[in-house]
């Protein structure tokens, strides 16, 4: 009997401990605590399931558009609007605040 409430607790232990380190959170160059995904530092949310996000590069401060689901990952260089109408690619801290 008490090997089994033993076996139980280290079950319960050893799944509490993967869970808590699935999250990964960092602070960004503005000083804001923010996750961080498959080497991406998210920095907003365009979907209410939390699927598709725009994230940044750290090295280069590139921005992305990744879209994560259960079977697919997609990333795509994020493009906005330039100051001359122009699309260009989005830079975190440049010209994508």
């Amino acid at each position: 009997m008490k090997v089994k409430r033993f076996l139980l607790l280290l079950v319960l232990l050893l799944f509490a401990i993967m869970l808590s380190g699935c999250v990964q959170k960092t602070i960004d160059s503005k000083g804001i605590e923010r996750h961080v995904s498959y080497g991406l530092i998210e920095v907003k949310t365009l979907d209410t399931e939390n699927k598709t996000t725009v994230a940044y590069d750290p090295q280069t401060m590139i921005c992305y558009l990744k879209i994560a689901d259960i079977y697919r990952l997609g990333i795509s260089p994020y493009y906005i609007i330039g100051e001359d109408g122009k699309p260009e690619i989005a830079v975190y801290g440049v010209n994508y605040p």
